[in-house]
């Protein structure tokens, strides 16, 4: 069954990045072989997102797409390929990518250097698994889930409960999570629906969310861009904002939060939202939020996207494991 279950889960693409690209960092596992990943500095950032993707790409596609969201988000982002995706070596399964996650979290941390605290772990679609497993497990800044799966079997089989040999069940791990989420969803995914995320919304202790009208399962950061980089930088203000400075307000219907979407699921009230999400603090988040003046250009290659943008760099392990190595380059290291 396992075995089963894995093949119709995880349906990684041919390897879209070199196994010779002097920037990707191969972080040895236990067992011998290796997973690869890529860690790029915005030089002002606050926050490092480590990016868990979905079950359908790899590293190489989403590191290219990552690196032009930095001048908006401001943030450094560190993204690995799961066990049998792109260059890692071994065989995917559920545990298999927990203890890559786990892999990942550890070399971010005491190889590189980033504070825990300071991480929030992203997932998209089926790379939410690993998200939660992380927050539930460490105690980081956050957690972005991007079009969540509630479990494997609830969205494949549309069921509102538990069964056996279930996998990612984040909805029963969600109550554990120690740092404040935001779950964006687009209220026309076809793949995962959104009755998920609403059920989701229930069982976190500090949760935030965002519908995007009219959005899919994949296009909520390309043709809906302007309100995805809204609530990734609302978010991220939130979180460097002192709690006791934020008030209660509801935010308001005008930013096209879906409101009517949980007053129809009957869990409006019940959400830890009400209490700590803030119209002024997203829509001054907002205000603030402006692109740095770098333009940057499409690309078929990581260097070549990195290198039309001077406001973040590629770490590179050969040159320094000190991250402020950065603070004074204005190109990637090579």
């Amino acid at each position: 069954m396992g075995n089963s279950l894995n093949s119709l889960v995880f349906r990684p693409p041919r390897p879209t990045y070199s196994k010779n690209d002097p920037h990707l960092h191969m972080i040895a596992k236990p067992e011998g072989d290796a997973i690869a990943a890529y860690f790029v500095r915005h030089r002002s950032a606050e926050w490092t997102f480590l990016f868990n993707h979905g079950n359908a790409e790899d590293l190489g596609m989403v590191a290219r797409q990552l690196v032009r969201r930095i001048p908006y988000w401001k943030v450094n982002f560190f993204a690995y390929d799961y066990s049998g995706y792109g260059r890692s070596g071994g065989h995917f399964s559920e545990k298999q990518v927990y203890r890559d996650a786990e892999l990942a979290y550890n070399y971010l941390t005491n190889v590189l250097g980033v504070r825990k605290d300071k991480i929030i772990a992203y997932g998209r679609s089926l790379g939410s698994g690993p998200a939660v497993h992380l927050c539930v497990n460490n105690q980081l800044g956050g957690l972005i889930l991007h079009c969540p799966i509630t479990s494997v079997h609830r969205v494949k089989l549309n069921v509102p409960f538990t069964l056996p040999g279930d996998i990612f069940c984040n909805i029963d791990k969600a109550p554990f999570v120690k740092c404040p989420t935001l779950i964006i969803h687009g209220t026309k995914d076809e793949i995962v629906s959104i009755s998920g995320s609403l059920a989701m919304l229930k069982r976190f202790r500090l949760a935030y969310y965002y519908w995007i009208q009219g959005g899919s399962h994949n296009d909520l950061d390309t043709h809906y861009l302007d309100e995805f980089n809204f609530a990734i930088v609302g978010f991220l203000s939130l979180l460097s904002t002192p709690l006791e400075q934020q008030n209660d307000n509801i935010l308001p219907l005008d930013i096209r939060l879906a409101v009517q979407l949980l007053e129809s699921s009957k869990i409006w009230g019940k959400l830890s939202l009400m209490n700590s999400v803030t119209s002024n603090s997203l829509i001054n988040a907002a205000t603030k939020f402006e692109k740095d003046e770098t333009i940057l250009t499409t690309s078929t290659t990581l260097d070549s996207v990195i290198s039309s943008n001077d406001v973040c760099n590629i770490y590179d392990t050969r040159r320094d494991l000190n991250p402020n190595i950065f603070q004074n380059h204005t190109s990637p290291i090579m």
